[in-house]
């Protein structure tokens, strides 16, 4: 007796094979996308600024996460304020939407928590909800460090808010807003002075260039005024670091009484300061130096000033220094307790 073959299935295959493709693009799109939360959390993570933190964070809600608008809330009082925001491509503008209310359940003062809603929710925090939005808190120790509004997803299923996802983005965009805000402080103190608080060398270095470039840019002017305290050595040896460091301090105190906005007020070092008034007249930095000098004596102190003005005297900020000190010099050697220009 022949034994009969069975021919093969092809239909049963090819249904067979067809889903086989189906699963193998889904666990390609799933790699495709846990490798562009990964991208994203690693982008958040690694930035040191809080503007490119919620920059990162912003991004990442468009992609991978796929919702068209993003839109990042800092709480004032009672209201929340936009302060950065993306429309698919589009910079959303902080003046271009009004302040909203906190809106229920929002988790102010909690652990991180995600709101999803729909348009016609009553408590929707924009009046323009596109489909399903996520509203999602920024914490930090019981404190609210701002909230995140997306919406317009790509997909017209509201699971794909993909909560999981976006619980994580939060979590670690408050962990990194936490290192940049203590990042920030850290290096505010490495450029202050830590007797008199004011701008250190290095700092003032720095400041001094952007300054004389700001003013050369746009043909202004700004003058300088190097000055150091009057026999300061005799104050250290009479009354002491303490009495010195007092004086110090009374120094730092008059200059920044007497700076105005933008200007530059530092300690360059030992009892030698620096400020710098911006946009100024030749007759202003004539009379803002004279009182100045004026302001010093009237609060006990004797100091000797020089100052030069950019661009008359010097064309750019070392050479600026350098004809300051030279003045400051005269005035030393003609009795101190004064001031001149280069």
């Amino acid at each position: 007796m022949r034994t009969r073959i069975r021919e093969p299935d092809l239909g049963g295959l090819r249904n067979a094979l067809a889903a086989t493709e189906r699963e193998r693009a889904e666990a390609q799109g799933h790699a495709k996308h846990l490798g562009g939360l990964a991208r994203a959390l690693a982008a958040i993570a690694g930035s040191r600024e809080p503007g490119d933190v919620i920059a990162a964070l912003l991004e990442a809600f468009q992609q991978p996460l796929g919702f068209e608008r993003a839109i990042h809330f800092e709480p004032h009082g009672h209201v929340l304020i936009v302060r950065a925001g993306v429309d698919g491509k589009v910079q959303i503008a902080p003046e271009c939407c009004e302040p909203i209310a906190f809106p229920p359940g929002s988790g102010i003062g909690d652990a991180p928590s995600i709101v999803v809603g729909g348009p016609h929710d009553l408590s929707a925090p924009l009046p323009d909800a596109r489909g399903t939005y996520i509203f999602a808190s920024l914490t930090n120790e019981q404190r609210a460090l701002g909230f995140v509004y997306a919406d317009g997803h790509r997909e017209s299923d509201s699971k794909a808010a993909r909560l999981e996802p976006v619980h994580m983005l939060m979590t670690v965009a408050a962990a990194a807003l936490r290192g940049s805000h203590l990042y920030k402080q850290f290096r505010e103190l490495a450029l202050r002075d830590p007797l008199t608080g004011l701008l250190n060398r290095r700092a003032l270095e720095d400041r001094l260039r952007d300054t004389v470039e700001d003013c050369r840019r746009r043909e202004t002017e700004c003058v300088l005024a190097v000055l150091d305290v009057d026999d300061f050595k005799k104050i250290n040896d009479v009354w002491g670091h303490a009495g010195g460091d007092a004086v110090l301090g009374k120094v730092a105190t008059t200059l920044s009484l007497a700076a105005r906005e933008g200007d530059l007020v530092g300690r360059l070092a030992g009892d030698e300061f620096l400020i710098v008034f911006t946009d100024v007249a030749n007759a202003d930095a004539r009379f803002l130096v004279r009182r100045l000098s004026s302001e010093l004596r009237r609060s006990g102190l004797r100091c000797s000033l020089g100052a030069a003005i950019f661009p008359r005297d010097a064309n750019d900020a070392d050479s600026l220094v350098r004809a300051a000190d030279l003045a400051l010099y005269a005035v030393k050697a003609a009795g101190k307790n004064g001031f001149a220009f280069a």
